[in-house]
């Protein structure tokens, strides 16, 4: 097996997931999320989350954005994550 195709593969397996577990369709709708404020992203997606921290995390991490587009973007062409 080729090395360097895992790592693609579950780059890309990890942003599916995401969208999926978000109950979205598109890497677009993922990078639409930093439009919602803290707020509103909580009262989305507080279901999926656990605790009041963890939904403030991925408040930080899908909605301030720490990443930019075409980090995302590169993700879903199999660019793995740090």
């Amino acid at each position: 097996m080729n090395n360097k195709l895992l790592p693609k593969i579950r780059a890309r397996f990890w942003c599916q997931s995401i969208i999926d577990s978000l109950n979205l369709h598109s890497c677009a709708e993922l990078l639409d999320l930093k439009k919602l404020y803290h707020d509103d992203f909580a009262e989305k997606y507080q279901h999926i989350f656990t605790t009041k921290e963890s939904v403030s995390d991925a408040s930080f991490v899908f909605c301030t954005d720490p990443f930019e587009d075409r980090t995302w973007k590169s993700y879903f062409n199999g660019t793995p994550p740090d």
